[in-house]
């Protein structure tokens, strides 16, 4: 909403003082009574010159080396301070304004005739940034200074960014848009009606993560109790198939003990040895062998 404020502070400008603008003057514009409590200056100057020398508000600065993207020969620059009218167009939750809302625009003013919407032009630094120096800070009671944080609304997308200060009650941007100096406050909220309760299964809802982690930990669980019974079975295997190899090996060496001579043992002395029985040559063979 307020992006097209800046569209019609412009077009205004257009109109009231297409016939006697002049180049490098600051033009403070008279609004409508409904907006008379704002203020709006207007500058037009040329690119190179902005190029060379920047430009100076009372409240915004615009060094040297600002390109506007698309280049354009002559460049008008808006300023406005919304003042009581800040946190009617800005509103950041979390946050409390301690100062005003400033802005800064730039729009093609090569042609001032009025009839067409004037181009709204990004600028891009290539030197200092732009500086925002804020006179009127009003920290609330019990607020500590230290937590006072810069806040830029962005025009081009709307988003919000945050900065420290540069220095004392002075912020600083390489873009354009509104800004103003805030800090962390908590607002009462107005209490909604009673609305109902939101279905089972809602994405995103507390319940539904709970569920989640659940399952998530029981399929853990699962699959830790498989991981344990396919170990215990591959154990199992493993000893059935030693037994069963071990027990085949002894059975085959007693088949081959059976089959084999069996020897007798004998003690002797503290030793036991393997005696075999013996067969005496008879002596009356060997007697009727050898008579003539």
């Amino acid at each position: 909403m307020w992006a097209s404020l800046d569209d019609d502070g412009f077009l205004l400008e257009n109109k009231l003082i297409s016939q006697k603008v002049r180049t490098g003057v600051i033009y403070n514009i008279s609004l409508p009574s409904n907006f008379s409590d704002m203020e709006v200056s207007i500058l037009r100057q040329r690119g190179s010159k902005l190029w060379d020398q920047g430009a100076n508000f009372s409240y915004i600065d615009v060094p040297p080396r600002v390109l506007t993207l698309p280049y354009v020969r002559r460049v008008g620059i808006i300023c406005e301070n919304f003042r009581n009218w800040s946190s009617h167009y800005h509103e950041l939750p979390g946050y409390t304004f301690v100062t005003a809302i400033v802005g800064i625009a730039m729009y093609d003013a090569t042609d001032l005739s009025g009839k067409t919407k004037a181009q709204r032009l990004n600028i891009e630094t290539r030197g200092e940034p732009v500086t925002i120096k804020f006179r009127d800070i009003r920290v609330p009671k019990g607020g500590n200074t230290s937590d006072l944080t810069c806040v830029m609304f962005s025009p081009s997308n709307g988003d919000v960014e945050l900065s420290n200060m540069t220095r004392p009650n002075v912020c600083s941007w390489r873009d354009l848009g509104h800004f103003g100096i805030a800090m962390p406050g908590i607002i009462a909220p107005v209490a909604p009606p009673p609305s109902p309760s939101p279905p089972r299964g809602r994405r995103g809802s507390p319940r539904r993560k709970r569920r989640k982690d659940q399952s998530e930990w029981k399929w853990w669980v699962i699959g830790f109790a498989a991981g344990l019974a396919a170990l215990g079975l591959l154990v199992l295997i493993s000893v059935v198939c030693y037994t069963t190899f071990a027990s085949g090996k002894i059975k085959k060496m007693e088949r081959r003990a059976e089959k084999s001579e069996s020897l007798g043992t004998i003690w002797i002395g503290n030793s036991r040895m393997p005696s075999a029985s013996m067969t005496r040559t008879q002596a009356s063979n060997l007697e009727n062998d050898s008579t003539p």
